[in-house]
């Protein structure tokens, strides 16, 4: 539980600081995955800065 914790605060961080424009993005993101409920997501970009 602690790495989701230190993965979701990093990216709540990370996306508004760092996308072009959040709002856009968040819209295509959302456009993109099947709308269900997810237990477990895994981002490749995770492993390198160490939280998973």
């Amino acid at each position: 539980m602690q790495k989701t914790q230190e993965t979701a605060s990093f990216y709540d961080g990370y996306w508004p600081n760092n996308v072009p424009d959040y709002n856009k993005t968040k819209e295509y993101v959302f456009s993109i995955v099947p709308k269900r409920h997810y237990q477990l997501a895994i981002d490749g970009g995770c492993e390198r800065f160490g939280l998973i």
